[in-house]
């Protein structure tokens, strides 16, 4: 007899414990809303993207973005923000942190001069610009003095410039 009550006592404690268990309501979902600004990904560093204001002043509108982390997106959403020429891509970015001179080289592609080659002189400016101030915001660990601009490993030049030289950052204020 006392086998056959420990034996109920030990399935009504099995029993209650799932009862139990069954009972038990579930935790609630959580949904949270992220609102964000253009770019609509974000997944890496935040960087600032000089885009040139559509008023056509010499000025520049901000934007905080997040980023991929290479200076290959910054460039994509620079075009795709209209500050640089469509299908304008970077090939490739030296940055070189020396005792007394930081900089880099952009070596851009050939899009990128067929475009620049159809503004004018302003245009240009801006466009040049809004890459030189965006990719020393870029810089990294270090912070890089100034950018010298290619194309395809030659050096840039347009009916109004040749950019043989390294560019420092724009300021138009």
């Amino acid at each position: 007899m006392r086998r056959i009550f420990a034996l109920l006592l030990v399935f009504g404690l099995v029993f209650g414990l799932v009862a139990c268990a069954a009972e038990e309501t579930p935790e609630p979902e959580t949904t949270t809303t992220i609102t964000t600004t253009e770019p609509t990904t974000t997944i890496g560093p935040l960087v600032r993207l000089y885009l040139p204001s559509p008023d056509g002043t010499q000025a520049f509108i901000t934007m905080d973005v997040e980023t991929d982390g290479t200076p290959q997106y910054i460039v994509q959403l620079l075009m795709e923000h209209g500050a640089l020429p469509q299908g304008s891509e970077l090939l490739q970015l030296e940055q070189t942190w020396a005792a007394n001179d930081n900089y880099s080289t952009a070596d851009m592609n050939q899009a990128f001069l067929v475009g620049l080659l159809q503004l004018g002189s302003h245009g240009e400016l801006m466009v040049i610009a809004s890459l030189v101030n965006s990719l020393l915001g870029y810089s990294g660990p270090g912070n890089l003095a100034n950018v010298t601009i290619t194309v395809e490993g030659q050096t840039l030049e347009t009916g109004h410039e040749i950019y043989d030289y390294p560019l420092e950052y724009f300021d138009f204020s």
